[in-house]
């Protein structure tokens, strides 16, 4: 049962991806859209004008 833990949070931390805008998506709502659990939006300084 610890051995299945153990790889459990190790390969939860490998899945995780990091999605960047502008690069990825054009706006920050997509980007969260496009987001799963354990992912990172990380947003380039600027300013959105968008509603989320």
């Amino acid at each position: 049962m610890k051995r299945a833990l153990v790889f459990s949070v190790l390969f939860s931390g490998l899945c995780a991806t990091t999605i960047n805008i502008p690069s990825d998506y054009t706006t920050i709502q997509e980007g969260i859209d496009a987001s799963v659990d354990g992912d990172t939006v990380l947003i380039a300084e600027g300013t959105y004008y968008e509603n989320l």
